[in-house]
């Protein structure tokens, strides 16, 4: 129970409402097929220039199938949201040990707490009227969202 509401509640409701807050459309527990097998993306986030696979997970177990599912809907982006530095750090050990399952190459992955979260939000949008922390804030995709360095995501 307790997973499940730090997995639903904070994590994925808070990412879901930033998102929307930007302008993008969001989709919860999207369908995806990998190699014959059905998996669901917790949060696909679509701007009108690139998707962004989003999950949510409270341990490093599934990392690879998270990387496979965001590899089967397309996106360029998959953010895996985490409850603490210390499961960010866990799920990058993992990440860096594993190979593609099926081949090929993974879309880029930030292993991010909610602070770190809202901190690659803010490096990757440009901020252009009022504060992040107000309900009515117009932000517009940065050039290129793929600089934010993986580093940021320790906190």
């Amino acid at each position: 129970m307790k997973s499940g509401f730090i997995h639903n509640d904070v994590l994925l409701r808070t990412a879901e409402h930033r998102f929307r807050e930007l302008g993008a459309q969001t989709c919860r527990e999207y369908l995806v097929h990998v190699r014959g097998h059905c998996g669901f993306i917790d949060l696909r986030v679509d701007f009108p220039s690139f998707p962004i696979a989003c999950e949510a997970e409270t341990t490093p177990r599934r990392i690879q199938w998270d990387k496979e599912k965001a590899r089967a809907m397309g996106a360029g982006t998959l953010l895996i949201l985490v409850p603490t530095g210390r499961v960010a750090r866990a799920c990058r050990t993992k990440a860096a040990a594993e190979k593609p399952l099926y081949g090929g190459v993974y879309p880029e992955t930030f292993f991010l707490t909610l602070g770190a979260f809202n901190k690659w939000l803010v490096q990757c949008f440009s901020l252009i009227s009022r504060s992040f922390e107000t309900s009515k804030t117009t932000l517009l995709p940065s050039s290129d969202i793929h600089s934010i360095s993986t580093q940021h995501s320790e906190l």
